[in-house]
């Protein structure tokens, strides 16, 4: 076979070979079943770009296991809130505040003070240590009008708060209740409230924190409230009715007052009510054998530094007692001196005219050339009165009498001059 049959065989070859594997495709196709339609699939995003229809948004729940997104449901209760996010009490009308807690303020006296005090239970009343000083029995006078005899279950000169017992009062007593200090915050605002001056004159004064001072080893909140005398052992109430500090003491230029904060003090008043039964204190003297309150000798017994305290509380009495009366013999020659010499300008704001003596640049120093000699004679007077009660105040200061007590005292003797504490 020559070259052109051979090409001409292999061509026939290569067209069988190619008809045939087309008829196979064919029949293969005809006899295999349809595939499903193809869905269209989107170009999925990167899952920190995809973004969630508000919708689908949903309230996290607590546990630490989240459920997969599709079984969330967006009507799932919120968690139960911690106590720490529990409402807090809201701040109420200043009116609404007074009308709260003033039914619940006392006074507290005794033969030689007086002060304020506030009840915490129904025959509990809490104020200031330095209020019933070494009195182991004292009178407690309700809103009411009520006289309750009371008894001092225990005290504390740390920080001068004391717990008082009575009987039961024939009115509902309102307690107060109890807030927390730690949770001021200074401009908070608050009302101070008390029993000041006369015997009907309930005071209130609303101020806020404006510092938080050390004395010795407590700690004592500053308001700009400061309290009148009569005022120490008052509640300090915050806008919600509750008690976050106990009214002590105010600076000597009446800038500011100091308060215990309540929390230093909240363990204190819970030990000292558990100290006796709520009922042995009587309300009655129709027994003439029954004395209206409990013995003396059945409150706490006195520390050294306690009666260190009550005998310089008792010799700074003496002593004003003494200087008392030099001021009384005093006051009659000054009025004697201001008719004999024509004196009209006195300054007003003093408990006794000569005090304005002790200002240099009082009008007082100014006297007729014949009345130098008896104006003299009187500052003399006047300055040998403020060495004493000087002395005085120190003696009494070094034997760890309190301020409220000093100044209570110095105020019933007319001899309230405010630089004789300096």
């Amino acid at each position: 076979m020559n070259s052109n049959g051979l090409a001409r065989l292999k061509l026939a070859a290569a067209l069988i070979i190619a008809i045939t594997a087309s008829a196979g495709g064919l029949w293969y196709a005809r006899h295999q079943p349809a595939p499903p339609p193809r869905k269209r699939i989107a170009t999925a995003q990167p899952e920190t770009n995809r973004v969630v229809p508000p919708a689908t948004l949903v309230t996290p729940p607590t546990s630490d296991v989240l459920p997969p997104p599709e079984h969330a449901q967006e009507d799932t209760p919120a968690p139960n809130p911690a106590p720490d996010d529990l409402p807090q009490p809201s701040a109420m009308p200043l009116e609404d505040v007074i009308e709260r807690v003033m039914p619940g303020v006392v006074r507290v006296e005794t033969s030689t003070s007086r002060g304020s005090g506030f009840f915490v239970r129904s025959t509990l009343i809490v104020t200031n240590a330095h209020v019933p000083g070494d009195a182991r029995t004292v009178t407690v006078t309700t809103q009411s009008g009520q006289h309750l005899p009371g008894r001092v279950l225990q005290s504390s000169e740390k920080y001068d708060v004391a717990v008082i017992q009575v009987g039961s009062s024939s009115q509902e007593s309102v307690a107060v209740p109890l807030g927390q200090s730690a949770q001021l915050k200074l401009g908070q605002g608050i009302v101070a409230l008390g029993w000041a001056e006369g015997p009907d004159q309930s005071t209130v004064r609303r101020g806020v924190i404006t510092g938080l001072r050390t004395d010795g080893a407590r700690q004592l909140l500053q308001t700009d409230t400061a309290p009148h005398p009569g005022d120490s052992g008052g509640p300090i109430v915050d806008r919600t009715g509750q008690v976050v500090g106990i009214t002590t003491f105010r600076y000597k230029d009446g800038s500011a007052g100091l308060a215990v904060p309540i929390d230093d003090v909240k363990a204190f008043i819970q030990a000292a009510s558990g100290m006796a039964p709520m009922a042995t204190v009587a309300t009655s003297t129709s027994s003439p054998t029954s004395p209206a309150v409990a013995s003396p000798t059945d409150a706490p017994r006195a520390s050294e530094t306690d009666n260190g305290r009550q005998n310089g509380a008792a010799q700074f009495e003496r002593d004003l007692a003494s200087v008392a009366q030099r001021a009384d013999r005093l006051d009659a020659d000054w009025m004697q001196y201001r008719q004999s010499c024509g004196i009209t300008s006195v300054p007003a704001g003093q408990t006794r005219e000569w005090f304005g003596l002790y200002d240099p640049a009082s009008p007082l120093h100014r006297a007729p050339q014949n009345c130098a000699p008896v104006l003299n004679d009187l500052q003399r007077q006047a300055d040998g009165i403020g060495t004493l009660m000087r002395a005085a105040d120190d003696l009494a200061r070094r034997a760890g009498v309190f301020p409220g007590v000093r100044r209570d005292l110095r105020q019933r003797l007319r001899l309230d001059y405010s630089g004789w504490e300096r």
